[in-house]
C-alpha cells in the first residue's frame, strides 16, 4: 500500500480519515478543548488589522475552530467562511456552528479554491502550507481570493527543507505499510506526511510573483505558553502533537520555526 494522494498530490492519510483528529477539532470549536496557543496568536494578530462587516476566508479550516478564538477576540460582526478538503471535518464545523448565521462552509482544495477573485477581505491559512507537496498553486490561489491581507502560519526558516515523516504499521494506524517495507526499491517513501520548511527568500518570491505591490511582513510565533502546548500533547494524543523542548516547539524530530506570513495587498 502506498499513501492516499489526490490529482494535486494532496495527503488524504491522517486529515481524510482519522475520526479521532475531527473528534479532537470539533471539540476545540465547541469548548469542550481549549483552545489552540496558535489559534489564540492568529486571533489577536488579525483582530489588530481587521475592520468590522470584512469577510474573512480560512483555508484548511479543519471544524473551524479558528473561528472559536476569532470570535473571542474580536469585538464587532464580522462573516467568516471555512474551506476544507474533507467532508468530515466539515460536517463537524457545520455541528460546531449551527447557530452562527455568519458562519458558512465549502468543499475546495487549496490549488484550486472556490472563491471568486478578492471575494474576501481577509484569507488565513494555517498550517496547512507546510503540509502541501508544493507553493506556487496554493500561495497564487490564497493571494487570488484577498481583497486585503493575507495571513499564514507555517514553517519559514532562513534555509528550505523538503521533510517528509515516514509511516509505518508499528505505530500509524492509517497504513499498513510494515517498518521492515516502509521503502521502494527507488528509496521513495510507500506512506509519508510533509513538514516542510521553507526559507524566507523562496516565500517573498512567490509573493512578489503574483502580488509584486505587497507589502510582507514575517512575525516569529512566539506569543504562547508552553504548558498549554504541553497539556494538549499529552491529553489528545495526536501523534504529530506539538512539544516543547527547550522553550522550542518540537513536533517529532524536528524542531518547528513557526511564523506568520503577514500580505498585505492594499497598495
Amino acid at each position: 500500500m502506498t499513501s492516499k494522494f489526490d490529482s494535486d498530490g494532496l495527503w488524504l492519510n491522517e486529515y481524510a480519515s482519522n475520526e479521532k483528529l475531527s473528534d479532537v477539532y470539533f471539540k476545540r470549536a465547541t469548548g469542550a478543548l481549549p483552545e489552540m496557543e496558535s489559534s489564540k496568536a492568529v486571533a489577536k494578530l488579525i483582530a489588530s488589522r481587521m475592520r468590522p462587516d470584512e469577510r474573512v476566508l480560512d483555508v484548511g479550516c479543519g471544524s473551524a475552530h479558528y473561528l472559536r478564538s476569532l470570535r473571542r477576540e474580536i469585538s464587532f460582526g464580522f462573516n467568516y467562511v471555512g474551506v476544507d478538503y474533507h467532508d468530515m471535518f466539515l460536517n463537524k464545523a457545520r455541528r460546531a456552528w449551527s447557530d452562527e448565521p455568519t458562519a458558512s462552509f465549502r468543499l475546495g482544495s487549496a490549488f484550486d479554491l472556490p472563491t471568486s477573485d478578492g471575494e474576501f477581505d481577509i484569507v488565513m491559512c494555517n498550517n496547512l502550507i507546510m503540509h502541501l507537496p508544493s507553493l506556487e498553486a496554493p500561495m497564487g490561489e490564497l493571494i487570488r481570493s484577498s481583497r486585503r491581507l493575507v495571513v499564514i502560519r507555517t514553517l519559514v526558516g532562513n534555509r528550505s527543507f523538503r521533510i517528509q515523516e515516514v509511516f509505518n504499521s508499528d505505530w500509524y494506524f492509517d497504513t499498513d505499510v510494515s517498518s521492515s517495507d516502509e521503502f521502494t526499491r527507488d528509496g521513495s517513501p510507500r506512506a509519508y506526511s510533509f513538514s516542510n520548511i521553507y526559507s524566507e527568500a523562496y516565500f517573498t518570491a512567490i509573493i512578489k510573483r503574483h502580488a509584486p505591490a505587497a507589502r510582507i511582513e514575517y512575525i516569529v510565533d512566539d506569543q504562547f505558553e508552553s504548558a498549554a502546548i504541553e497539556s494538549s500533547a499529552k491529553n489528545e494524543k495526536l501523534h504529530s502533537a506539538t512539544q516543547i523542548i527547550g522553550g522550542k516547539q518540537v513536533m517529532g524530530y524536528i524542531m518547528c520555526p513557526y511564523q506568520f506570513i503577514v500580505i498585505d495587498l492594499s497598495g
